[in-house]
C-alpha cells in the first residue's frame, strides 16, 4: 500500500494491489484516505476529515520525534523504511476510521431483508411482496432495500436475476447492482452482476428501464433500455483503475441487440431459467466462473496454458464429469476431480 502511495511499486505490483481491492472494499476505503492524507496525485480533497485526520497527523508526529530519537541514538535505517514506517502509523489511525465507515455500512445491511438466495448449483423462483416474479440464478442473493414499498421498491442484487415487474407508476422498481442504479415500472429484464464479472449486464425483454451508474458519488446521465437491447456496463478490474487514473471519466457502455428471433427460452441471456447453461466463445476461465456456480465445485487450473481455450455449448443434466469429458471433445485438456474440487491440465 506504502509503495503505491509513494509511486514506489512496479506495473506488477500495481496490478495485483488493484485485484486486491476489488475484493476488499474495507482495504479499498483504507487505501483511498491514505492518499488523501498525503495528498497523492488524483486524490479528492478531504471534504469531511473528522476525527481521523487528527489521529493520523498525531502518529505521525509521534513517528517523527520516534525518527529524531533514533537518530540521536545513531541508529540509521534507510530512509524509504522510516517513511514506510511513518505510514504504517498513520494507517493505524485510518483503520479506525475504515471500521467506522464499515460498522455504518453494516448498520445498514443489517436493516436489509433477504428476499431470495439461490446457492451454487440451484435455482430459485419467487414473488415478491408487491407481486414481482423474479429469477434467481445459481450464487445469486436479492434484497429488500429499508422501506420498500413505500414511496419506491427498491431491492440490491449480487449475482443474476430475471424480474417480471409489477407495474406501479406511483412506486418505482429500482434494482441496485454493483454500481448501477436500474429503475423501472413495469417491465421484464435480466441483470448479470457476480462478483467475479468485468462488467454488469442488463438485458431488457419488454417495457422500459432507465440505467444510471453511481460510482464513488458521481452518478452518469441516465441511460434508456429499449425492448431487445442489452446493456454492457464494465466494472470489476476497471472500477479499480478508474479510481486511481486522474481522469473523472468513466468506461465505457456498450449496447448490443439480442436475437430476437429465438424465442424467450432458447435465448443464451436467459437460458438458465430454463435449467440450461449455455456459453458462445467463453474462455476457459469465464466459463470455469460458470460452472463453479452451476454445478457448485471449486475449479482449479494448474497450467496457464488451458486458460485461454475457447468453448461453445450448453449443459443441461450433466454432471460435473459429464461436462469435463464433453469440453475434452472439443479442446483437448486433462482434469481430476476430487471432492468438490476439479483440477485442470494441459494435454500431453
Amino acid at each position: 500500500m506504502s509503495r503505491c502511495v509513494f509511486n514506489e511499486a512496479s506495473e506488477d505490483e500495481v496490478q495485483q494491489f488493484q485485484q486486491l481491492l476489488n475484493n476488499n472494499p474495507v482495504l479499498q476505503q483504507q487505501y483511498d484516505l491514505l492518499r488523501q492524507v498525503f495528498g497523492a496525485p488524483g486524490a479528492p480533497a478531504l471534504t469531511d476529515p473528522g476525527n481521523y485526520e487528527s489521529q493520523a497527523l498525531s502518529l505521525l508526529d509521534k513517528a517523527e520525534k520516534l525518527d529524531v530519537l533514533i537518530r540521536q541514538e545513531n541508529i540509521r535505517p534507510p530512509v524509504k523504511k522510516i517513511k514506510y514506517w511513518l505510514v504504517a502509523a498513520s494507517v493505524a489511525a485510518l483503520m479506525a476510521a475504515a471500521a467506522t465507515v464499515f460498522y455504518n455500512t453494516g448498520a445498514k445491511k443489517s436493516e436489509r431483508k433477504i428476499a431470495g438466495i439461490a446457492k451454487n448449483g440451484e435455482r430459485k423462483a419467487m414473488v415478491l411482496t408487491d407481486g414481482t416474479k423474479v429469477w434467481l440464478n445459481a450464487g445469486s442473493r436479492l434484497s429488500y432495500l429499508p422501506g420498500f414499498g413505500a414511496a419506491t421498491r427498491e431491492v440490491e442484487l449480487d449475482g443474476e436475476a430475471f424480474f417480471d415487474v409489477t407495474e406501479d407508476k406511483a412506486r418505482p422498481f429500482v434494482v441496485h447492482a454493483e454500481h448501477l442504479l436500474i429503475k423501472v415500472l413495469g417491465t421484464a429484464f435480466n441483470v448479470k452482476a457476480y462478483d467475479e464479472d468485468h462488467s454488469v449486464t442488463t438485458s431488457l425483454y419488454r417495457g422500459l428501464v432507465s440505467i444510471t451508474r453511481d460510482q464513488e458519488g458521481e452518478k452518469s446521465q441516465p441511460i434508456l433500455l429499449y425492448p431487445h437491447q442489452k446493456l454492457i456496463v464494465p466494472v470489476g478490474t476497471q472500477k479499480a483503475e478508474s479510481r486511481s487514473a486522474s481522469s473523472k471519466e468513466l468506461p465505457a457502455v456498450k449496447i448490443e441487440f439480442l436475437d430476437s428471433s429465438q424465442a424467450e427460452p432458447r435465448r443464451i441471456e436467459t437460458s438458465w431459467i430454463y435449467n440450461r447453461l449455455e456459453f458462445r466463445g467463453d474462455n476457459f476461465i469465464a466459463l470455469a466462473y460458470k460452472m463453479q456456480h452451476w454445478f457448485d465445485v471449486k475449479i482449479h487450473f494448474e497450467d496457464e496454458r488451458v486458460k485461454q481455450l475457447n468453448f461453445n455449448g450448453s449443459f443441461e443434466k450433466e454432471t460435473i464429469d459429464q461436462a469435463m469429458k464433453a469440453l475434452q471433445m472439443a479442446n483437448p485438456f486433462k482434469y481430476k476431480i476430487e471432492n468438490n474440487e476439479v483440477f485442470i491440465y494441459a494435454a500431453p
